[in-house]
């Protein structure tokens, strides 16, 4: 997926932006598909906090199936995800090596879901992996030069993650979640696709 600067000319990335692709955008998006299937995952995990394969399951294979992460190997990532270590603590304390960590599996790089399962559990920490975003990123690098690193093909959540925090800091974005600005940049990008095709 990818996007010129022409088809983000007219964007604006700044704190009055995000707030209004959270509220009005992102809630409105496909009827508030969006919305409701962050709020069923919310509510998974607020009732399963845990990491025992029982919670696991039911939370991972939501995740898979609600925001497409296409995970063909689940039942598979979900063994090596209840054999981690320290879970709930990593989880806490934004622990950026669990991404690649859960992400591995089956000969299958899997950072988007193993990115939406951690920010799920803490969106303060993560920020999506998601190629829409990815796509808004680099997008974003051509038109204003926030970074010089690249961005077309990350295989390392470490490496996304310093370009994304880059990015905050370039347009000044450090008091709203990862969570938000995903929403915002993923919407956009939405958005642009409908309008292309």
């Amino acid at each position: 997926m990818s996007f010129n600067q022409y088809d983000i000319a007219e964007f604006v990335l700044d704190g009055k932006t995000v707030e209004k692709y959270c509220k009005e955008n992102w809630c409105a998006f496909e009827n508030g598909k969006c919305e409701r299937n962050d709020r069923v995952v919310r509510h998974l995990i607020e009732t399963m906090p845990g990491h025992s394969c029982n919670e696991l399951t039911p939370k991972a294979i939501v995740l898979n199936e609600l925001y497409g992460t296409q995970v063909k190997y689940i039942y598979a990532a979900l063994v090596k995800i209840c054999k981690i270590e320290g879970m709930r603590s990593r989880l806490d304390s934004g622990d950026i090596g669990l991404v690649n960590e859960i992400a591995v599996c089956c000969s299958q790089n899997n950072l988007s879901f193993a990115s939406k399962y951690c920010c799920m559990h803490n969106n303060a920490a993560y920020p999506i992996y998601d190629s829409i975003v990815r796509a808004m990123l680099r997008a974003l690098k051509k038109r204003d030069k926030f970074t010089k690193k690249g961005i077309t093909k990350i295989s390392d959540y470490g490496e996304y993650k310093c370009i994304y925090d880059e990015m905050i800091a370039f347009y000044g974005l450090q008091k709203f979640t990862y969570r938000q600005i995903d929403k915002c940049l993923w919407t956009k990008g939405k958005e642009i696709t409908i309008a292309k095709s």
